[in-house]
């Protein structure tokens, strides 16, 4: 195997769930975990008004401190999944497409893409993006099998879960209707 290879295949090993016995997986798994659960505690505290006033330029350095961290782990696994054997017999570009659109893959761009499109559109209110950035949580995913159990269940059973929001859906309009 080549330095490149290996490299690639090392740096996948790391961002991935960690085993026992690996201590830089295991290192990065709890980084990212206290990065995430930072996130969402300066989330929470910035939509406090007093506080947002007060620390506002500590807030905007933690949210491009984080988005500099997680975009470069999300260009990493980009980068490493062309060594997933598993995702696709060619490895390479389609392994990294599988996981660019990858639930996880997805959750990892969710997670940044608040953040750009501040910067890309710097004149627009995106306080929904703000929102947004809540949606780091499910990175904790990538760590817990339960997690992945549930979206996955989620995901085989999505006709009924299609067909219950559009009932909900045409109870709701109904009901409003009605009270109208």
């Amino acid at each position: 195997m080549s330095n490149y290879k290996t490299v690639q295949v090392r740096t996948l090993e790391i961002l991935e769930k960690g085993e026992a016995d690996d201590w830089a997986s295991k290192l990065c798994d709890l980084f990212i975990l206290v990065l995430v659960f930072l996130n969402i505690v300066a989330v929470v505290l910035e939509s406090v008004s007093s506080l947002n006033a007060k620390y506002a330029a500590q807030f905007a350095l933690f949210e491009l401190i984080s988005v500099i961290l997680f975009s470069l782990e999300y260009a990493l696994r980009i980068w490493a999944s062309g060594a997933y054997k598993h995702l696709t017999d060619n490895i390479g570009s389609k392994g990294r497409m599988s996981y660019v659109l990858s639930f996880h893959g997805i959750v990892d761009i969710v997670a940044i893409l608040p953040f750009y499109l501040q910067v890309l559109f710097p004149g627009l209110d995106l306080r929904v993006l703000r929102v947004l950035r809540l949606l780091r949580v499910f990175k904790l995913s990538h760590y817990s099998s339960a997690l992945e159990d549930l979206f996955s269940a989620i995901y085989q059973e999505r006709r009924s879960f299609f067909a219950a929001s559009y009932l909900l859906l045409l109870a709701l309009i109904l009901t409003s209707s009605v009270m109208y």
